[in-house]
């Protein structure tokens, strides 16, 4: 998630549904000897993704590596119980 630091992004999980939201907010300054320009740019978003039936939403892991925002949600094994929702 180029730009956007972890502490501004929120996964949940609730049912099958997994969901990504944050915020994303710049700032930049130039001075000059003649001038001086701020700019201030700020953005909201959500993503939300049906899971299977039999992901295992109590082994999901996230990472940032390089820019990208890494989940791993291995499947259930069988006979599994299933978990109605997780916050990260």
């Amino acid at each position: 998630m180029a730009g956007i630091d972890s502490d501004q992004l929120d996964i949940e999980v609730q049912g099958h549904t997994l969901t990504i939201s944050g915020q994303n907010r710049k700032q930049s300054q130039e001075k000059n000897p003649n001038s001086f320009m701020s700019m201030n740019s700020y953005g909201a978003f959500s993503r939300t993704i049906s899971l299977p039936e039999d992901a295992d939403m109590t082994r999901m892991q996230t990472k940032k590596e390089n820019n990208s925002l890494i989940i791993t949600l291995p499947r259930k094994q069988a006979g599994q119980k299933s978990n109605t929702g997780s916050t990260i």
